[in-house]
């Protein structure tokens, strides 16, 4: 084998070597297209995850000012209805206690009574 043919098989393999790195090439640029596509889709879910969290933040802002606003305005609304039936409690406890005096007492007169009714027929 001369030189010329050593020459020509040496440029054979190189153009066989050029054509694999061209497709190595090839499939990095499509890789690199898809990049950044996904960047691109990345970077729009970002945006999208910042609006939905200053959405969030103000919907947070929002449930503390109502329960704010409930705690100041309502609970002493509330604790005085409660004091209320409370204190309506007690002296419905204290009024079934007067009544149960009350039987008590007309239960005794209703005996005296039916005593005084059998001593007079005697």
């Amino acid at each position: 084998m001369n030189n010329e043919e050593k020459i020509l098989i040496l440029l054979e393999q190189m153009h066989t070597e050029m054509t694999g790195v061209r497709t190595d090439v090839s499939d990095l640029k499509a890789d690199v297209a898809n990049l950044k596509t996904d960047v691109s889709d990345l970077k729009a879910d970002m945006v999208t995850m910042k609006t939905n969290m200053a959405d969030m933040q103000e919907s947070i802002q929002t449930v503390i000012a109502s329960q704010l606003r409930f705690e100041i305005e309502e609970l002493p609304r509330i604790a005085a209805a409660i004091e209320g039936v409370m204190g309506s409690n007690d002296k419905n406890v204290e009024q079934d206690n007067r009544i149960l005096v009350l039987e008590n007492k007309s239960e005794n007169q209703n005996i005296r009574i039916t005593a005084l009714e059998y001593a007079l027929k005697a």
